[in-house]
């Protein structure tokens, strides 16, 4: 029975009259179950108003606190289907005062729900609401924080907290500024709802005061500047009390409002005056405030790098090293200060070089220190120690080249023992595999940031252990130990052949493993640099390259976002290989009938992921076409293009043709636009008059005008690569239909 054959019936036994308060209780528990289980469209407006009646009258007050409880919930679940009604004031009043009086009822599990069922109007109704309705609501959610439950005055925070999410999605001249009205009189409400810590709390644990928090960098994210004189008093009077509970609170107030405030100047100033005090606070006796300055001090390393002055630097790295050696929950955010500090680096002291070998020496070596703690996996302290790492090396001077290259043998030496460690259970193996993870990790670290002088004498030991690595066969490392080995050709450019041999076939059955898709789509990305590392040397392993690249397209079951990538290879091997590559065109390699079948995929255009899915999909097919028709012209055989078939009477050209026509659209991304113009101009370049017919001025030049269109990443002009692309495009079709 679907919706019409269930709603009445569940209905007929909340209305009538002789049915017993939990017989009606239930109904209304089935209905809120119904109602959430349903699709958009599901219900039309009777049965809507049927439901939404039966619901009002369960919630009213008098009626048993168990019948009221379901029926709230059940009108929560029902909110998807109330669009029209909310539009009608009549309705949209009788419902907001039903539901309001709910959060006054006796019954606290009553209060939340009501509270979590007026969050969610908020949410889907934004536009509906009235200043009446806030002005009803401050006092009540004020109350609420300030006197119930624990549990009840987070879900009256959550209802702020939903307010201004839904102001920020909110256009500017369709927001109503309800945030802004209410924040002068809800800040002191919030924070002193930072001081009802749970000390005993885990740092993941969801709490009162945590919920505040959150609040408050959402209302700074609303309010932006206007949020700093209303914290900024609270924070200065309560920073340095005795009580550890305002101290905290306090810290954890000036850190939640970092984000939102846009007078960058101002807030360096700020943030400048107050990091004496945080570095202090490092050492604070409570294990609470420590943690929350640290998690300030990081905040400020990523907002406003700049109001950490070269003064500042040795004493706060000094405060940090003594960190990393506190309670796992401070060491791992003193890891995160050091990750944000070196993200940074060119913007802390003024920009002046800090991170030198004096520095980063010391830094490093505790850092591997924290890696080898006892408790490693309390708060995820070794990897985000290794993420400091990471971010150590890539952020290092010249200065600390010879530091870093010491790092690798570290490095080498951990790996070496993962290979040996003695696995007695899943749990071992599960660590062994992402320790193994982490270290390959670090090692591509390594390689992405030094050059290839550096590189050269460490790269055999390097491939080695990656070799092995991929040899074991765990699945999170092989991912890590890919991407290393894909820079490694990068910095090894033409010297990486004598790898290729020992490599190439576990690259390929990478690509076969299509149950572990992150491993395969890694795999995918390490052919397309060993295609561009060894040229023509792949030309041995190319069958089975593009074999297992087309089993890997037509199975079904492989994750689809690996696609793209792997048509987009396609296009790296026809450029290695040259005149080569012709024989993988038709049958029964069929490289180009494939990508005609690809560029004939649909989406619906309201889906849209499904619409992101196709755009990356487009833009595999034209790297792949770009690559082969360049391929094939480096080796004096692109015109073979003409009589390739893709389909029934439609050869290569045509089938390219055919996608510049059904590519125009507005959700067509602005990658595919230059793609596209960029092939149309390859296209006419290297075919000239006999690509003529195929590319009537006419048909392509809605791609040429979107792409003249395209605007700089700041959107503040127009993107000059993508105008140069559209003229070379131009330039090559006239000259294609010149007389």
């Amino acid at each position: 029975v679907g919706p019409s054959g269930l709603i009445p019936n569940i209905l007929q036994c909340v209305t009538n009259p002789s049915v017993s308060d939990e017989c009606k209780e239930a109904a209304l528990e089935a209905c809120g179950y119904v109602c959430e289980e349903l699709e958009e469209g599901a219900l039309d407006p009777q049965q809507t108003n049927e439901i939404l009646t039966a619901i009002v009258d369960g919630i009213k007050a008098g009626r048993p606190d168990p019948m009221r409880l379901a029926a709230v919930r059940a009108l929560q679940n029902s909110l998807d289907f109330c669009g029209e009604n909310f539009g009608r004031k009549p309705e949209r009043d009788m419902l907001m005062t039903v539901v309001c009086e709910a959060t006054q009822s006796q019954d606290p599990k009553v209060r939340k729900a009501a509270w979590e069922c007026v969050a969610r109007v908020v949410e889907l109704f934004y536009p509906h609401l009235e200043q009446g309705y806030m002005d009803a609501l401050y006092p009540m959610t004020v109350g609420a924080i300030t006197k119930d439950s624990d549990e009840v005055a987070m879900m009256a925070v959550e209802f702020w907290s939903t307010l201004c999410e839904a102001e920020l999605e909110t256009e500017e001249d369709q927001c109503f500024g309800y945030m802004a009205k209410a924040m002068p009189h809800l800040m002191a409400t919030l924070l002193s709802t930072l001081e009802k810590q749970n000390e005993d709390g885990g740092e993941d644990d969801w709490n009162l005061a945590a919920s505040a928090a959150v609040c408050i960098g959402l209302v700074a994210n609303v309010c932006e500047d206007k949020v700093v004189d209303h914290v900024l008093p609270y924070v200065s009077a309560s920073a340095q009390l005795p009580e550890w509970r305002k101290r905290e609170a306090a810290i954890m107030a000036f850190g939640s409002i970092l984000e939102g405030p846009q007078n960058e100047s101002a807030m360096v100033g700020i943030v400048a005056q107050a990091m004496q005090l945080l570095i202090t606070s490092l050492d604070d006796a409570n294990e609470l405030v420590k943690d929350t300055t640290a998690w300030t001090l990081a905040r400020i390393a990523e907002l406003h790098p700049a109001a950490i002055t070269a003064e500042m630097v040795m004493p706060l790295l000094s405060k940090l090293m003594t960190s990393l050696d506190a309670s796992a929950r401070v060491a791992s955010k003193g890891c995160l200060v050091v990750h944000r500090m070196a993200e940074n680096a060119s913007a802390i002291a003024g920009g002046a070089p800090w991170f030198g070998p004096q520095i980063l020496g010391p830094l490093l070596q505790k850092l591997l220190a924290v890696t080898d703690r006892e408790d490693w996996e309390e708060h995820n302290l070794r990897t985000t120690a290794y993420e400091a790492i990471n971010m150590v090396v890539e952020a290092h001077q010249e200065d600390c080249r010879s530091i870093v290259v010491e790092l690798s043998s570290w490095v080498f030496g951990k790996l070496q023992a993962t290979f040996t460690a003695t696995i007695l259970s899943d749990d071992d193996r599960e660590h062994n595999s992402q320790l193994q993870a982490l270290l390959v990790a670090t090692l591509h670290y390594i390689v992405m940031s030094c050059d290839v002088q550096t590189i050269a004498p460490i790269a055999d030991n390097t491939m080695q252990y990656l070799l092995q690595v991929l040899s074991a066969k765990s699945s999170l490392a092989a991912e890590e130990a890919f991407m290393a080995a894909g820079k490694l050709m990068d910095k090894m450019e033409g010297r990486f052949d004598r790898y290729l041999d020992a490599f190439a076939p576990i690259a390929l059955a990478g690509l076969k493993n299509h149950a572990e898709y992150q491993v395969c789509s890694a795999a995918v990305g390490a052919c397309g640099d060993l295609c561009r590392a060894v040229e023509s040397k792949i030309l041995p392993y190319a069958d089975a390259l593009v074999a297992s690249l087309l089993e890997a397209l037509e199975n079904p079951a492989l994750k689809r976002d690996v696609k793209p990538p792997m048509l987009s290879l396609l296009g790296d091997l026809a450029l290695a290989l040259g005149a080569q590559f012709q024989r993988y065109l038709a049958p029964p390699a069929r490289a180009m009938g494939m990508l005609y079948q690809a560029s004939k995929t649909r989406v619906d255009p309201e889906d849209e992921e499904m619409v992101d899915y196709l755009n990356e999909l487009h833009e595999g097919i034209l790297e792949a076409y770009t690559g082969i028709i360049n391929g094939l012209a480096d080796g004096g055989v692109a015109s073979c293009l003409l009589q390739v078939e893709c389909g029934p009477g439609v050869n290569a050209v045509a089938a390219m043709a055919e996608l510049f026509v059904k590519l125009p659209s507005s959700a067509m991304t602005d990658e595919v636009t230059k793609g596209a113009v960029g092939l149309i101009g390859d296209v006419a370049k290297i075919l000239g008059k006999p690509a003529a017919p195929f590319l009537a001025i006419q048909t392509v030049n809605p791609l040429l005008n979107a792409c003249d269109q395209i605007k700089n990443e700041d959107e503040d002009g127009p993107d000059e690569r993508a105008q140069e692309t559209a003229a070379f495009a131009r330039a090559n079709l006239q000259a294609a239909h010149a007389p």
